[in-house]
């Protein structure tokens, strides 16, 4: 029997969702850049899943080891059925995500009062070999697209006369909107993609009364959030960027979006909706670039002097 194509039929269908939970509204994620004045530093990704989606996810995650068990395959003998929200070894994996010569540090469960979740931690020896992808950072399913990404921030340490880390933004074109009153046209939501969505324990919380693409997007993204943030460790001198964290000088924000609030833009929701592209950035651009519920540095480049403490 090829276990492979069992599982295709009745698990990755299923659990298509593993490439969306990246992208859905039981999840909130944060990645934070840590730099320090020599150049080395850490990246902590924190993810956490809410309780309804966590009981919703078990439920289906049942239903799946029932439907393996009656082919005689033994659920924990596939990669992708252990324990598949908390796989330490594809956080593992995931360090080369992030630039050359970044290493796993460190990979831990936690607990807090709206669910559960993981915090991952990667060390570099020096900032210039990091690179954050904005498009597998944020998009639904990175593996979907592997071709090279344009969605880069970058970064570039000069240690003389003084600290000066530099980041380079990824270009940004927004599109001018057409002049119409209507910002874009429904996308309709075929009756056998609902049904999927609802199978097993209904995890994206859909009413089933949902009609469009639109109507399904904003109730499975409802309460995601997710951010991209910079720190530098010691004393910040000066800094030209934008979205300077309001509690933490020493730390700004490169992207942050509110999916329940940026999703109250039609023609945003109805980018994502329509499927053209699998880039949250270049939804954004070919909505306008203003979109409330995400902000990020427009600034091409910025910099950040600093110093030990």
């Amino acid at each position: 029997m090829n276990h492979k194509i069992e599982v295709s039929r009745y698990f990755v269908a299923a659990l298509a969702f593993a490439g969306l939970l990246i992208f859905s509204g039981c999840i909130k994620k944060k990645v934070l850049v840590r730099v320090k004045p020599d150049g080395s530093g850490h990246i902590v990704v924190a993810v956490v899943f809410n309780k309804s989606f966590l009981a919703a996810f078990d439920k289906r995650l049942v239903a799946q080891r029932e439907k393996l068990a009656e082919q005689g395959i033994a659920a924990d003998s596939l990669e992708s059925m252990r324990n598949p929200l908390f796989n330490e070894q594809r956080m593992r994996e995931k360090a080369s995500q992030y630039g050359k010569n970044v290493e796993f540090k460190e990979f831990r469960k936690v607990s807090t009062a709206s669910g559960r979740g993981y915090i991952v931690v990667y060390s570099f020896k020096n900032i210039d070999d990091v690179q954050l992808d904005l498009h597998k950072i944020l998009a639904s399913n990175p593996s979907f697209n592997n071709s090279p990404s344009n969605e880069l921030i970058k970064f570039s340490l000069k240690k003389s006369p003084s600290v000066v880390l530099k980041v380079t933004m990824p270009k940004f074109e927004p599109v001018k909107p057409a002049k119409s009153k209507v910002e874009c046209e429904p996308t309709p939501l075929p009756a056998g993609q609902k049904r999927q969505m609802m199978l097993n324990g209904n995890m994206f919380g859909l009413t089933g009364k949902e009609k469009t693409q639109e109507e399904a997007f904003r109730k499975i993204f409802d309460g995601m959030r997710m951010s991209v943030d910079l720190e530098v460790e010691g004393e910040l001198l000066k800094s030209n960027a934008s979205l300077p964290d309001s509690k933490n000088k020493s730390r700004c924000v490169l992207f942050s979006i509110d999916y329940t609030t940026a999703l109250k833009s039609n023609r945003f929701c109805g980018e994502l909706a329509k499927g053209k592209s699998l880039s949250v950035f270049k939804c954004l651009e070919a909505s306008g670039g203003n979109v409330k519920g995400i902000e990020f540095e427009k600034k091409n480049e910025i910099t950040m002097e600093f110093k030990a403490k």
